[in-house]
C-alpha cells in the first residue's frame, strides 16, 4: 500500500473505508499512511468489523460504521467468518438476468 507524497494538506480529514475488516491488517496501514502525512482519520466504514484485539483498539480511537451490529448474531457469525445467509444465497439473487424484449 502506498501514496504519493504529498497526497492532501496537513490536517486533512479521511475516511477509510475496506469491505471487510478481518485482522485490521490493512485498515492499520491505511492509518498508518494518513498519519504519516499529517493527516486525520475522521473514521472507518465496512460490511463487517470481525472483532479482535487491533479491530477492538479502532473501535476505542475511531469512529467506525459498520452494517454488521456489534453484538448481533450477525457479529459472532463474522467473527467466525461464516454466515448462515450464504447457505441459501444464489448469484441471480444479486444479478439477476436481464430480459431482452
Amino acid at each position: 500500500m502506498e501514496m504519493r507524497d504529498p497526497v492532501f494538506a496537513a490536517g486533512t480529514r479521511v475516511l477509510l473505508a475496506d469491505q471487510w475488516v478481518e485482522t485490521g491488517g490493512t485498515m492499520a496501514a491505511g492509518i498508518e499512511l494518513v498519519e504519516r502525512q499529517n493527516g486525520v482519520v475522521a473514521g472507518l466504514a465496512s460490511i463487517a468489523i470481525e472483532e479482535n484485539a487491533r479491530t477492538l483498539g479502532f473501535r476505542q480511537t475511531y469512529p467506525c460504521a459498520s452494517a454488521v451490529v456489534p453484538g448481533s448474531r450477525w457479529q459472532a457469525e463474522c467473527n467466525s467468518q461464516t454466515l448462515s445467509s450464504f447457505a441459501s444465497y444464489t448469484p441471480e439473487m444479486a444479478f439477476p438476468r436481464l430480459k431482452l424484449e
